[in-house]
């Protein structure tokens, strides 16, 4: 089969997936995102394997979030940040900090891994939420102007910044200069 045909279909296979698994969970009363993370999962590699151009798909799919976190800038401005401010650095910053310490100590204590660094590193990225996924359930629910909506985004937005302060770091690690 030509590549372009197959992303075509790989790509109608994904939708077909999403939307039937977004018209179960919304019939089940569950949150569309869930039947649409299932419908992934069912049609992914993990699952039945139908989608065979990954790279492809999973380029598109960084693009969707990527218009989904653009979607999060165009809704929260910087003076809705300063808004909740205290709250977002603060309850965002405990909680990932929180999220580290009882990760490392419950990670290390279990045995899930060998040294403290592994549970801090454990903690880190467990104590990160989807920032696109947060939104969008947000959004379905008309909940983006609520005063918990917006203290919800602040800390996400707070969490990104952890994000990206990690990667740079990490970046800084591994450069020879």
């Amino acid at each position: 089969m030509q590549e372009d045909f197959r992303l075509i279909v790989d790509l109608v296979m994904v939708l077909a997936a999403a939307a039937g698994g977004g018209l179960i969970a919304a019939l089940l009363k569950q949150p569309i995102l869930l039947g649409y993370l299932v419908g992934g999962m069912i049609v992914g590699p993990a699952g039945l394997g139908l989608v065979k151009e990954l790279v492809q798909v999973e380029t598109l799919a960084q693009f969707g979030a990527a218009f989904l976190l653009f979607a999060l800038g165009v809704e929260f401005s910087l003076g809705e940040l300063r808004k909740v401010q205290a709250i977002a650095l603060g309850g965002g910053g405990l909680q990932i900090l929180s999220t580290i310490l009882i990760t490392t100590l419950a990670a290390v204590g279990i045995g899930w891994v060998t040294s403290p660094p592994q549970g801090v590193f454990l903690g880190a990225i467990l104590s990160l939420s989807s920032t696109a996924v947060v939104l969008k359930c947000l959004m379905e629910r008309n909940e983006t102007e609520a005063p918990h909506g917006r203290v919800m985004l602040g800390i996400l937005v707070v969490q990104d910044f952890g994000v990206g302060l990690d990667a740079g770091r990490a970046a800084r690690a591994r450069s020879p200069l």
